[in-house]
């Protein structure tokens, strides 16, 4: 019985260090977001490009580097509602 409750123990710590992990990502990250929108050939300004950026920029950031995002998507600002700093110049 000791096994399978140590068994179970690893288990639940390694699916926490899983999930801790998985918030760690770079989604929010301003200078990928600022990366991504050159990589598209996106002009454009109002959009913090720093690494640590926080609150709205980090919004903005999320969308912009959702995987659903492609640059045909950025390109029609289908990020405006978290973007409401950005100004995407056509």
């Amino acid at each position: 019985m000791n096994q399978g409750r140590l068994r179970l123990g690893i288990f639940l710590a390694l699916l926490a260090a899983g999930v801790m992990l998985a918030g760690c990502g770079t989604s929010g990250d301003c200078s990928i977001a600022c990366q991504k929108m050159d990589g598209c050939g996106i002009k454009y300004s109002g959009l913090n490009c720093d690494e640590g950026c926080t609150g709205a920029d980090f919004a903005c950031s999320e969308c912009i580097n959702g995987e659903s995002k492609t640059c045909d998507a950025l390109k029609a600002n289908q990020c405006q509602r978290e973007c409401f700093t950005l100004r995407i110049e056509r």
